[in-house]
């Protein structure tokens, strides 16, 4: 057997569940970001606060 068959639902939505957990992984990345640089808490909401230890 050569090559691939594709399904391009199946593809477009395995892309999606990617775009999503990119923008999960950015959004993570740039709340460390802002941690290691305030050294101080944060969070928008309480249920959300996060202090450094």
């Amino acid at each position: 057997m050569t090559g691939f068959d594709v399904l391009p639902t199946e593809l477009r939505s395995h892309a999606s569940k990617l775009d999503g957990l990119a923008e999960r992984l950015g959004q993570a990345l740039h709340a460390a970001r802002h941690m290691s640089m305030d050294g101080a808490c944060g969070g928008e909401a309480p249920e959300e606060l996060v202090c450094q230890a």
